[in-house]
Formats: C-alpha cells, sequence, structure tokens
C-alpha cells in the first residue's frame, strides 16, 4: 500500500477521496512519508503521512528507549543553551555582534547538520 502511495494519489483528485481514505491517512500520521524525505510528494497536507519531525519529549526526559533509532529529534544541551534568549547584561550595542552573529550561525549549522542525519536515517529505514 505505501509503495503505491504516489501514484493512487495521483490518480484521484482530494475532493475525490472517501471517507475510508481519510481514515486510513489519519492511522498512518505517525509515519514520516518516505517521499516527503526525498522531497518527492506532491501532496503537502493531505498527504495520509507525516511530513514534520518532532522534537523527542521522551529524550528531554531522559528516557527515550529508541536513541539513535528515533525518529523525532535529540536536542543536546549545547543546542538547548544556543536557543535561549540572549540576556540583556550579554547585550551592549555593537560589542556583540560578533557573538550573536556565530552564535546563530553554529545553531543554524548544527540544526542542518542534524535535521541531514535524520534524514539520510529515515531514508535508510524506509528502504
Amino acid at each position: 500500500e505505501y509503495q503505491n502511495h504516489t501514484r493512487q494519489n495521483q490518480m484521484r483528485a482530494p475532493s475525490q477521496r472517501t471517507e475510508t481514505q481519510y481514515n486510513v491517512r489519519e492511522q498512518n500520521r505517525g509515519r514520516i512519508c518516505k517521499y516527503f524525505l526525498r522531497g518527492e510528494c506532491n501532496y503537502g497536507d493531505t498527504c495520509r503521512y507525516k511530513h514534520k519531525i518532532e522534537e523527542c519529549v521522551y529524550f528531554k526526559e531522559g528516557r527515550c528507549s529508541f536513541g539513535k533509532d528515533c525518529i523525532n529529534i535529540h536536542r543536546t544541551n549545547r543546542q538547548a543553551d544556543q536557543n535561549r534568549p540572549i540576556q540583556k547584561e550579554e547585550k551592549s550595542d555593537n560589542q556583540n555582534v560578533g557573538f550573536i552573529l556565530k552564535q546563530m550561525a553554529d545553531q543554524m549549522a548544527d540544526q542542518q547538520q542534524q535535521f541531514m542525519k535524520k534524514m539520510e536515517d529515515q531514508i535508510q529505514r524506509l528502504r
């Protein structure tokens, strides 16, 4: 069923989908769409599979049993520190511009690297 996902949806307009198809889509919303991961899914919000990777609440609490196989993002303390707002005493006109820009660049690089790793892992699992 999952393999024919794109072909079946291409043949049927969203207005022609039945209630049964809607229910199947909602049941599958926990699975990440492998076509989305490849950038090939044309259905966006109407896709029966998930198009978003969320932060793992269990990892935050220190009790994710899936480890590196978890389908959700595991944010480290370093990343959490980078996401915190800059304190008022850290600000002073242009003194911290370099620090702020570096912090933003590091955060973006970490998030991009983590996202790409997640995508690669997801693609490997779906093959």
